[in-house]
């Protein structure tokens, strides 16, 4: 790894850890995607979910991916952001969503129409990846 992808590699992890808690100023984030008002919240710590999906016993896909995310074979090429690689690798879809302000978010889509920031998505990789390890040893 050269230098420069070290240092790309580097900047998202440090955003990625810190940008969950930019959402979390708010229990409920309320966004448009493709024109249709979506409501958002926390649950599992910082993970980033389409409302309908974080009710107690939820089984949707995006808190089942999730679990599973890892960043192993994940290589961040010509400034991709590392959670819509993970969100691809999952066989979820990559689309943009907006605030009332204009503000732009990257979300993962999964077959049952179930969503989570890409952002968080990685948070939660490398959450996973850490806990692997230290189960690992």
């Amino acid at each position: 790894m050269n230098r420069q992808s070290f240092a790309l590699i580097f900047f998202f992890s440090l955003y990625t850890l810190a940008a969950p808690r930019a959402f979390a100023a708010a229990a409920d984030k309320q966004l448009e995607l493709n024109g249709k008002s979506v409501t958002f919240q926390y649950v599992v710590g910082d993970l980033l979910v389409s409302r309908d999906c974080g009710g107690p016993g939820a089984t949707c896909q995006a808190l089942q991916k999730a679990r599973i995310a890892t960043t192993r074979g994940i290589e961040s090429i010509g400034g991709a952001e590392p959670g819509s690689l993970i969100c691809r690798k999952l066989g979820g879809k990559f689309l943009i969503a907006r605030d009332k302000n204009k503000n732009e978010y990257s979300f993962c889509v999964f077959e049952d129409g179930s969503m989570t920031s890409n952002a968080t998505l990685y948070s939660e990789a490398l959450r996973n990846d850490t806990e692997r390890r230290k189960q690992a040893r």
